[in-house]
């Protein structure tokens, strides 16, 4: 059985994975343009649980369509959350 003190760590190292990584993904967002990025979800809310993903909007400008950015965004912004990996410039890849 897992104790309450060890689940609460497992927690906090998953906030601060998740925290790292999405400056991370915001920084990439930002580089290809992003007006805007916005977070919601667990971690907004500092719900963040072991299964706790990012959940991030990207409002990109109009030069491009949505499904033009949407193909550009998943072609070169990392978006792979890796659980206790040590902070790299880059996401690692599982």
């Amino acid at each position: 059985m897992v104790s309450l003190v060890e689940r609460q760590k497992k927690r906090a190292e998953r906030r601060e994975t998740l925290e790292r990584n999405c400056a991370l993904i915001v920084e990439q967002l930002k580089a290809l343009g992003a007006l805007k990025v916005i977070l919601f979800g667990s971690l907004a809310r500092g719900e963040v649980g072991l299964w706790s993903d990012l959940d991030l909007i990207a409002v990109m400008p109009s030069s491009l369509s949505s499904k033009a950015w949407m193909r550009k965004v998943h072609a070169e912004v990392e978006v792979r959350i890796c659980p206790n990996r040590p902070h790299r410039k880059s996401l690692s890849r599982c």
